[in-house]
Order: C-alpha cells, then sequence, then structure tokens
C-alpha cells in the first residue's frame, strides 16, 4: 500500500495515479527520489566539509602541541642554563670564602709535626674544638659543588675536598691525643689555678704543650680504673716504628706514676715489655714496703747510700732538739726529725742534676700531693749541703749544711 501525498488515501502499490483525486505518482515519486539525492549530496558536503574541518583542527591541534613542547624544552633549556651559572657562581663563591690555608695554618699550630706535642691549653674550650664543624661544612658544600660545567671549578673544589677531609683526619688524631693527655693527667694533681690573658686556667702538672714534668708524685686519690685507662695509651715501639717525642713523653709519664702506684698499694713492679727504661732512676719495690723489705734500686742506692747515717744542721742552738735526718743503707725510707715531729717519707726516684747535685723525690703521705724534690750534696764523709723543699723548708733556709752525729 502506498499514500497519496495529496489527499491521502491509500492505494495499491502498482497504481500510477491516485485512484481517488488523481495524484500521479511517478511524479511524486521522483521529487522523493530528488529530495533523497539531495539530501545525499548535502550530507556528502556536509561530511566532507567535516573531515576538512576535522583536519584542521587536527593541524592546529597539533602545532599549538608543538610550540608548547618547543616552549617547554626552552624554557627548561634556559633554566637549565639558569641553575648551571648559578651553580657555578656558588661554587665561586665557596671557593672565595673557604679558609682552608688558615685552617692549615692553625692545625699546625695546635700540633707540632716534627715532635708531636700540642699547644698548650688546647683542651681550654678556645679555637680547636670549633674546627669541628667548620670542616664538616666544607667537606658536605664541597660535595655539591664538584660536578658543575667549569672543570676548572670543578678541581679547584676537588682539591679543597680532599684537603679538607685530611684536616679531619688530623683533627680526629689530635682530638685523640688530647683525650689520652687528659688521661695521663688524671694520674697527677693539677698544681692551681691563674689567669692568662683574662681568662681562668689550670696548670697541668704533668704534660702541658711541650712542658713535661717527670719528677712528680701521682694523686693520692689514684682510683685503680683511671689509672687502668691511662696504662691503656701506652705504645711500645716495635717493628722499626719511631714514636714521635710526644708518645715517648706519653710512655715515660705512664711508667713512673705506675712505680708510685705500684709503691703506694704494696704492689711489685714486674718487668714486662710495656715499661719504659727509667735508666735506674725509679726504685722497683713498694715504696711503703717496711725497712728490711723496701729496698731502692741498685742504681739509686749508687746515690743514696754516700748519705747513709745520721746528719743533724751544723752548729744547731743548744738546748734545741737537733734538726736533721737519718738514711740507711739500701733503705727506701729517709727519716727527718725536726723540732716538731718525725717524719718518715719513701725515696720514689733519684738523680743527679747538672750541678751534681742528688735530686730525691719523695712521697710523704703525711704531707698530700704537693711534692716537689730534696737536693743532697756530698763534700765529704763528715759534711753534706742539704736543700730542703719548701714542704719541709718552712723557714726557706736554702742549701744547709749538715754533720755526721
Amino acid at each position: 500500500m502506498k499514500y497519496c501525498s495529496n489527499c491521502g488515501n491509500a492505494n495499491d502499490d502498482g497504481n500510477k495515479f491516485c485512484g481517488d483525486c488523481g495524484q500521479v505518482f511517478v511524479q511524486q515519486e521522483k521529487m522523493e527520489s530528488d529530495k533523497n539525492e539531495k539530501i545525499m549530496e548535502e550530507h556528502k558536503v556536509y561530511k566532507k566539509k567535516w573531515k576538512l574541518s576535522l583536519t584542521k583542527r587536527h593541524i592546529v591541534f597539533l602545532s599549538i602541541l608543538g610550540v608548547l613542547i618547543i616552549s617547554i624544552f626552552v624554557v627548561e633549556y634556559n633554566h637549565k642554563n639558569r641553575v648551571d651559572k648559578e651553580q657555578i657562581a656558588d661554587a665561586q663563591e665557596f671557593l672565595r670564602n673557604t679558609r682552608i690555608k688558615v685552617l692549615e695554618d692553625s692545625m699546625d699550630s695546635y700540633e707540632n709535626k716534627d715532635t708531636g706535642f700540642l699547644k698548650e691549653y688546647i683542651d681550654d674550650g678556645g679555637g680547636f674544638y670549633g674546627m669541628e664543624d667548620e670542616l664538616d661544612s666544607i667537606i658536605s658544600k664541597s660535595n655539591s659543588y664538584m660536578l658543575t660545567k667549569d672543570d676548572g671549578i670543578n678541581k679547584q673544589v676537588k682539591d679543597v675536598n680532599n684537603r679538607a677531609k685530611t684536616l679531619k683526619d688530623r683533627y680526629n688524631r689530635i682530638n685523640e691525643k688530647i683525650e689520652v693527655q687528659k688521661r695521663v693527667n688524671l694520674l697527677y694533681p693539677e698544681v692551681g689555678e691563674h689567669y692568662t690573658t683574662g681568662k681562668l686556667q689550670y696548670i697541668t702538672i704533668a704534660i702541658n704543650g711541650d712542658r713535661v714534668s717527670y719528677n712528680l708524685p701521682i694523686r693520692e686519690d689514684l682510683k685503680e680504673y683511671d689509672f687502668n685507662q691511662a696504662k691503656k695509651d701506652y705504645v711500645e715501639e716495635k717493628d722499626g716504628k719511631k714514636l714521635s717525642q710526644w708518645q715517648k713523653a706519653i710512655n715515660k709519664l705512664i711508667t713512673n706514676a705506675e712505680t708510685q702506684y705500684n709503691a703506694m698499694h704494696g704492689v711489685a713492679q714486674s718487668n714486662n715489655k710495656d715499661k719504659a727504661n727509667d735508666r735506674g732512676t725509679e726504685s722497683d719495690r713498694p715504696a711503703n714496703a717496711g725497712e728490711e723489705a723496701g729496698k731502692v734500686s741498685p742504681s739509686i742506692s749508687k746515690l743514696t747510700n754516700q748519705f747513709v747515717g745520721e746528719w743533724v744542721v751544723k752548729d744547731s742552738p743548744a738546748g734545741q732538739v737537733p734538726r736533721g735526718f737519718s738514711y740507711t743503707k739500701d733503705s727506701r725510707h729517709i727519716k727527718f726529725n725536726d723540732d716538731v715531729e718525725a717524719i718518715d717519707v719513701s725515696i720514689v726516684s733519684a738523680e743527679k742534676d747538672a750541678e751534681g747535685n742528688v735530686v730525691i723525690k719523695v712521697y710523704d703521705p703525711n704531707y698530700g700531693t704537693d711534692y716537689k724534690t730534696l737536693k743532697l750534696k756530698y763534700k765529704d764523709k763528715n759534711t753534706m749541703l742539704f736543700m730542703n723543699d719548701s714542704a719541709y723548708d718552712p723557714f726557706s733556709e736554702g742549701f744547709r749544711t749538715f754533720i755526721r752525729k
């Protein structure tokens, strides 16, 4: 069935015209066909235009994308160039501001490379400890400046980095030496305090800078732990290894302290390989042993046996107890008699000085730890010059003449 476009009447499909109004169906079909063709043509044109428009949009999009990529590349390139230039500028400023040569000179002032001795009062909290932070900062910063676009700057920064690391290693070694000195100085008492350039400092009695005092008593209250800690710092000279003057001084202070410590505590000295050669100046028996048991070493006896006997001050005032002393052959003890009391001291060491005086270091349990020396000079078998240390010479009489009783 088909319907007339004019009247709407239904007609058979084979009819050429409408049975109701006479409308010719062929013309209508042709018009519809033309209409369809027109629609198809318009669709083709639209499709072609759409494709062309899409192509143009693609071109525009790709163009914009290309411009964007190029812009990003240019921005990134410029940024990288700017960063590289800034890094080079920062590296140059780092090199200008780095005091590596000053630090090297300062480090040399804190330690004598030839002798190994440290600067006096190096552990007083001054400039030495401040070097650690500065060296760590140089090492850290230089690591980021060794890969710039300037090979010349990279080489300079790498040199600074290596020098700073070398200084840091030396700093650590010096710092350890300071700790060693502290442990060794702890064996001996401090003399007191004084002002230097307006700053309060303590006087280290054993080793301070290159000043070393060997003929000293150890601390009366020395603890076994502190003594054993210091003993670990003894370094043996073996396998051709040469010790610095500083290490030799440390070794000597340790063995001196060990001699006295064992003597004070009644411990016999051992001849182990860790003891320094004392050349006979120090005893090898307990200083506080009994009169018969406490014998000095033969080398000390050579110096002290010439004073065997009882001695009194020449021309002692009548009616007073004569001041004097007595010494038994090979004994460790010297017994003093004065106006007040009798004093029994123990010999720790004995040696001759440049003037020919016999210098004796003694341990007196009744007087504390601030002892110095006793000086004796033998004139003949019955006459001797004797100079007491200030501990036993309250009137500062100096050398006095003693005669055998």
